[in-house]
């Protein structure tokens, strides 16, 4: 395993930034940040962001409208950070090419989709069931129009600034990269893997004890029994967990949390590891087509894939042989990890 740093973040959120690693420049307070889809994650994305320091406006933009008012209402009530909600057809490129042309953010934050991942939990008639034993590629039908209509705009209109994709990244990032229309980075899946193991490390270390380093590498259908806090029986199936600079592995503590049935309750997870660094989105503010956009970009074709996360105080790039893990078969997994430093009193 090969280990590079490419910068660290501020003390936004009482962390102390790192000595080692500088800002680059084009790292800034983020001053507006679009979020494309008002339902239950875009609602609960723009109420994590409302209290990230540095954001000081929120757009929501796409359908329906009752929902978007609901959120950006909620925002309104809650913090004064400035919110406002657009009707938009987020399946029409010029749409969203309006959007970025009249809204001028910094940030673009994507959650639409066609049809939610939760919309048939409860059902039990035999096509929602025969759709949820499908597996999960069923949904890409549902989840690929929209981030592709956005990242078309983003071309189109040369936006210069980070998009983050939360429909499906694991596997829309890698088509998308394919027509040249990669987002900066996906968010989601094996960064809700990774919490949950920093969550049962503070339980096992104690509150007052620094968390160690934290590398994770996963895959989206590890997410079900992570949260469901049930270990596969084969131990190749588990997630992989590292602790320290050593690489101690340490699997089981991807399992040892809370159990959840998968539901809408995800998306509370999900957005907690998405805006759970202020600078999250600043860090890759890098220049379409830069190399270090490149890094970030997740290519699902390779064989050495990796997608990084900016952790609280330091942005680690790890690259993960897959061959070292699977033998020859080129499958894709996705990696994040953390370093926990003093909190500010």
């Amino acid at each position: 395993m090969t280990t590079g740093r490419a910068c660290s973040s501020s003390c936004a959120h009482g962390f102390e930034p790192s000595t080692t690693h500088v800002l680059p420049r084009y790292a800034h307070c983020v001053a507006r940040v679009l979020v494309i889809g008002p339902g239950d994650m875009g609602a609960r994305i723009m109420a994590g962001l409302a209290f990230t320091p540095g954001v000081h406006e929120l757009v929501l933009a796409g359908v329906p409208a009752a929902a978007g008012e609901d959120a950006v209402g909620m925002v309104r009530s809650t913090t004064d950070v400035a919110a406002r909600f657009i009707v938009a057809d987020c399946t029409d490129q010029s749409a969203v090419e309006a959007l970025l042309a009249n809204g001028n953010p910094d940030v673009i934050v994507q959650c639409a989709s066609l049809m939610s991942p939760w919309a048939l939990v409860d059902r039990t008639d035999d096509v929602a069931r025969a759709i949820a034993s499908a597996g999960l590629a069923v949904t890409l039908p549902m989840q690929l129009p929209v981030v592709r209509a956005v990242m078309s705009a983003v071309r189109a209109t040369s936006f210069a600034g980070p998009v983050a994709n939360l429909s499906y990244p694991d596997v829309t990032n890698g088509i998308l990269d394919r027509l040249g229309l990669a987002p900066t980075i996906g968010l989601g899946n094996v960064t809700m893997q990774l919490l949950r193991v920093r969550g049962a490390l503070r339980v096992e270390l104690g509150s007052d004890a620094e968390l160690p380093l934290v590398r994770v590498i996963g895959h989206h259908n590890q997410v079900y029994p992570v949260m469901r806090a049930e270990p596969p029986a084969d131990p190749n199936d588990r997630v992989r967990v590292f602790l320290g600079e050593q690489g101690e592995r340490a699997d089981h503590l991807a399992y040892i949390g809370h159990p959840y049935a998968a539901g809408v309750v995800y998306n509370q997870v999900t957005a907690a590891a998405c805006t759970r660094s202020p600078r999250r989105f600043c860090l890759v503010r890098a220049r379409r087509g830069s190399p270090h956009r490149r890094r970030l970009a997740y290519r699902a074709a390779t064989p050495s894939s990796s997608m990084t996360e900016p952790s609280p105080s330091t942005f680690r790039s790890d690259r993960i042989s897959t061959r070292s893990l699977r033998g020859n078969r080129r499958s894709p997994v996705t990696t994040a990890s953390t370093r926990s430093r003093p909190t500010a009193r």
